[in-house]
């Protein structure tokens, strides 16, 4: 039993190929067998040059347990069809009770750059019910918020609040627009991803009447980091993005595109950043898991460098290490045998062959194909601080990449270069050269990982 067939999207689910109306040799002038090429075409359009046919299985999902000859004419058709359309079969899959078949429009298919959008604001400032209208043309309604169609855990459906980092993302004019919402809580906000992607653009959701206590510390953030932001008020039909008078979503999305920055500017620290590291380094970092009963916890996140491969043995780095294999890749929703990363940090989605029991929920971590030395003492380097303010902890805490670790500072040495004790129980793997945020009291500074020893 499969889901139920999504009348939107590349997946088409067929009883078979077998009418008595597709018997009919001249393809012009076959009624039907020009419907079924359109329905491809459509499929081959919702996924960007790619559709994947399901032979064999009703439109609710079940399976009608095809014979030996509605098989074999079956596939007969659906080559007919493909060659009909100058597309190509990628793969054909027999499983038991229906058929998967992979195919791609040979002109059209491609692999879209990615542009990078971070969505910052206080809770309840609109950040979830925008990206409500503009991924799925939802609005508020007296009878459901539109927020409802994006928000993933059952807390997060009581409540109302986004609690965790969530990406959507939405293809415009050759493009990937990724879109990370993070929940506005301060409590849980954390930089694990905020200083290893290279963001093109940053919203920042402001509420009527009030300004949020982060804004301030993460607008210096963009500055430093020289990425472009935009100011949106939902509830202010003032703002030239708003969901009181919503314009079209891609007018919304041609506004962003006039606002990023320039690609050929590279500031150092992206350069020095993790998605520059040498491509054989193969690094995926964890963004959301989901469980499944059947093929264990799938994981979404982003390949920071390299290349990953089905069957692929890596690494699963989180309070342990672990070694996994690759079962499945799937990006922009679509299967595909490998993905690299050429243009900084790719959104996708895997299957781990060895993390299947679903008692042991994967929360933060990475993979890699590195075996990384833990390592207890590291040095920091703090490249910014506001109105000269000074670092008086002696002890802190650092949110960086998908860890959070406890340092203590190793006698009075100057505040420029500081080395440091790790002392909080997990491991600390893979974050030399990163970036981190420190925020307490009037202080804001952002540091840098330069060494262990």
């Amino acid at each position: 039993m499969l889901p139920q067939e999504n009348e939107e999207g590349n997946i088409e689910y067929k009883r078979h190929f077998c009418s008595d109306e597709l018997k009919i040799l001249n393809n012009d002038n076959n009624v039907r067998f020009q419907q079924l090429v359109t329905q491809m075409k459509y499929r081959l359009n919702e996924g960007n040059g790619l559709a994947i046919y399901y032979i064999g299985v009703e439109d609710n999902g079940s399976l009608y347990k095809l014979s030996k000859e509605q098989s074999r004419d079956s596939i007969l058709m659906i080559k007919r069809m493909v060659l009909y359309l100058e597309g190509k079969i990628e793969s054909l899959i027999f499983n038991d009770g229906y058929i998967k078949v992979t195919i791609k429009d040979k002109f059209k298919y491609t692999r879209l750059v990615e542009k990078r959008i971070l969505l910052l604001g206080d809770t309840e400032s609109g950040k979830t019910t925008f990206l409500a209208y503009l991924i799925k043309n939802k609005l508020d309604t007296e009878l459901c918020k539109s927020r409802l169609f994006i928000l993933n855990h059952k807390h997060e459906l009581e409540s109302g609040k986004t609690s965790s980092y969530n990406y959507q993302y939405k293809n415009h004019k050759d493009s990937k627009y990724v879109f990370i919402d993070t929940p506005g809580e301060s409590n849980k906000i954390r930089n694990k991803i905020l200083l290893s992607f290279n963001f093109d653009l940053i919203l920042f959701f402001d509420k009527p009447n009030k300004i949020w206590n982060k804004k301030e510390l993460f607008v210096s953030y963009a500055n430093f980091m020289n990425i472009p932001y935009l100011n949106l008020n939902m509830f202010d039909t003032s703002s030239m993005i708003n969901l009181i008078t919503p314009i079209v979503q891609d007018d919304m999305l041609n506004i962003f595109e006039s606002n990023f920055k320039n690609s050929i500017i590279q500031t150092s620290i992206i350069e020095n950043s993790i998605i520059n590291e040498v491509n054989n380094n193969c690094i995926f970092y964890l963004l959301q898991s989901y469980p499944n009963v059947d093929i264990g916890w799938i994981l979404s996140g982003y390949l920071a460098s390299g290349c990953l491969k089905i069957d692929q043995d890596l690494l699963w780095y989180d309070n342990d290490k672990m070694p996994v294999k690759i079962n499945t890749i799937y990006q922009n929703n679509l299967p595909v045998n490998h993905c690299e990363c050429i243009h900084g940090p790719a959104t996708i989605t895997i299957t781990l062959k060895d993390i299947d029991n679903i008692d042991n929920r994967p929360r933060f971590g990475f993979l890699s194909n590195i075996d990384y030395v833990e390592t207890k003492f590291v040095k920091i380097i703090w490249v910014y601080f506001n109105n000269d303010a000074m670092l008086y902890d002696k002890e802190f805490v650092i949110h960086i990449k998908n860890f959070t670790i406890k340092v203590k500072q190793l006698g009075d040495s100057e505040i420029l270069m500081n080395e440091y004790q790790i002392i909080s129980q997990y491991p600390c793997y893979n974050i030399l050269n990163s970036y981190f945020i420190y925020d307490k009291d009037e202080t804001l500074a952002i540091g840098k990982l330069i060494d262990y020893f």
